[in-house]
C-alpha cells in the first residue's frame, strides 16, 4: 500500500520536528534559563536558519543560528554553524566549530549522534584544505608588534606552521612608536603552505648612565683634642701654683731656723731644715715643669682650636668679563 502525498508531507514536517526537538533536548549548556516562548522562537528560528542553508545564504543562516545558540546552545546548532562558517570560507573557524560540536555530541548520546558521525569528518576534510603560515623572524624583537590582520601574533606562534583561512591577508610590524617598520600582503590558496621571514630591527638601547650622588660632605672635625690640650694646660697650671705654694711655705720654715732671716746665715742645721730645704728644691722642680707644661696645653689648645675650625665655602666667581688673546684674535670670557 502506497502513501499518499498529504501523509508524506505530514511524515516530513513530523521528522523536521523531531529532529529540532532533539536539537533542544540534547542536555547541553545553555546561557540562560529559556522559557517555553523562548524555546519556541527558537525553534522557529533553527527551522528559518535551515532554509536559508538551502538556499546557499550563508551569511543569513549564520545570523539565525547564532540567534539560536543565545537562547540554548546544542551539538546541532554549533555544527550548523561551523556549517555556515566553513561556506563563508572561515575554515579555521569552523574546523574549531566541528571539533567542539563533535565532543559535545558525544557526551550528548543518541540525540545528536547525526553530529558525531559527520562532525569529526568535516573538520579532517576542512584540515586538508587550509593554508597555513609559518613566520620567521630575523633580528631581533625587543619593543616592536608583529601583526597578522591587524591582531598581534603570539611569540608561541613565531616558527611554527599556523593554519589560517584562505585569501587575502596583511603581516605587518610596528614599532614601540606605533611605526610600521615591515609590511607584505599575502594572498593564500587553499592548501598552500607558505613561509615567510620577517625582518624586524629593534635595537636594544643601553640604559641612561646614572649620575653618581655627589660625595657627602666630609664630618665636621673633632674639638675633642682643643678641649684635652686645654684641660691639661689648665691643671698643669692649677698644679704649679699648689708646688710653687707648697715651695713658698718651706722656704718660710726654713728661714724661720735661721738667725739672719734677711741674709739667711746661721741657719740651724738639723735634720729636719735639711728636709725642708730637700722638699722645698722637689716643690720648686715640679712647679716649674707643670708651669711649662701648662703652657705647652694652653698654647696646643690655641692652635687646635684654629685648625680644627669648619672652612667657610668659597665665594662664588664675580661677576665680570674678561677679554683673553686666541692666537688671531680676542675672546670676551665672563661670569655673570
Amino acid at each position: 500500500m502506497g502513501i499518499s502525498r498529504r501523509t508524506a508531507a505530514w511524515t516530513r514536517k513530523v521528522a523536521g520536528a523531531l529532529v529540532v526537538g532533539a536539537a533542544f533536548a540534547a542536555p547541553t549548556m545553555s546561557f540562560a534559563q529559556a522559557t517555553p516562548e523562548e524555546l519556541a522562537a527558537a525553534r522557529q528560528l533553527f527551522n528559518e536558519g535551515k532554509e536559508l542553508e538551502k538556499q546557499k545564504s550563508y551569511e543569513g543562516a549564520l545570523e539565525k543560528f547564532k540567534k539560536v545558540a543565545g537562547v540554548k546552545m546544542t551539538p546541532q546548532v554549533r555544527f550548523h554553524i561551523a556549517l555556515c562558517e566553513e561556506n563563508l570560507g572561515h575554515l579555521v573557524e569552523a574546523i574549531n566549530g566541528f571539533d567542539l560540536a563533535a565532543d559535545e555530541a558525544k557526551r550528548a548520546g543518541s540525540t545528536a549522534a547525526e553530529v558525531a558521525e559527520n562532525a569529526p569528518k568535516r573538520a579532517d576534510a576542512l584540515r586538508e584544505r587550509v593554508p597555513t603560515l609559518q613566520l620567521t623572524v630575523t633580528g631581533k624583537v625587543l619593543t616592536s608588534k608583529i601583526l597578522l590582520d591587524a591582531a598581534p601574533v603570539a611569540a608561541a606562534a613565531i616558527g611554527v606552521a599556523t593554519p589560517v583561512d584562505p585569501g587575502d591577508h596583511a603581516i605587518e610590524v610596528q614599532d614601540a612608536a606605533g611605526k610600521v617598520t615591515f609590511h607584505k600582503d599575502l594572498k593564500l590558496e587553499e592548501r598552500a603552505r607558505e613561509h615567510l621571514e620577517v625582518e624586524v630591527n629593534d635595537v636594544e638601547v643601553a640604559p641612561a648612565p646614572t649620575e653618581a650622588p655627589p660625595p657627602p660632605p666630609p664630618p665636621p672635625r673633632s674639638r675633642a683634642p682643643v678641649f684635652i690640650a686645654g684641660g691639661v694646660g689648665v691643671a698643669s697650671l692649677i698644679t704649679s701654683g699648689i708646688f710653687y705654694g707648697m715651695r713658698g711655705s718651706t722656704i718660710s720654715t726654713v728661714t724661720a731656723s735661721c738667725k739672719d732671716q734677711v741674709n739667711l746665715t746661721h741657719c740651724k742645721d738639723t735634720p729636719a731644715a735639711r728636709d725642708a730645704i730637700a722638699s722645698g728644691q722637689t716643690d720648686a722642680t715640679v712647679s716649674a715643669i707643670t708651669l711649662g707644661v701648662g703652657l705647652a696645653g694652653l698654647a696646643g689648645a690655641g692652635i687646635l682650636w684654629f685648625v680644627t675650625s669648619p672652612k667657610k665655602p668659597a665665594d662664588p666667581p664675580k661677576a665680570g668679563v674678561t677679554l683673553v688673546p686666541t692666537g688671531p684674535g680676542f675672546e670676551l670670557r665672563g661670569t655673570f
